[in-house]
């Protein structure tokens, strides 16, 4: 599930061939790094799956 924006912002904005995602964080609240960071990474899978992509498509 794609999660909903926390402000007036796109999760992502195509510019050309490019796809450019907005910050993700993990869950509000819960202190532990790797939960926050797992959901973090589910967040941007779930972006990059709404728009026929994936995480191999990820560039840095």
């Amino acid at each position: 599930m794609v999660p909903k924006p926390v402000g007036p912002y796109s999760l992502f904005k195509f510019g050309g061939d490019i796809v450019f995602l907005s910050g993700q964080i993990g869950d509000v609240g819960v202190k532990d790094i790797v939960h926050q960071t797992r959901s973090a990474l589910e967040n941007i899978k779930a972006i990059l799956s709404s728009i026929g992509l994936e995480l191999n498509d990820v560039i840095k």
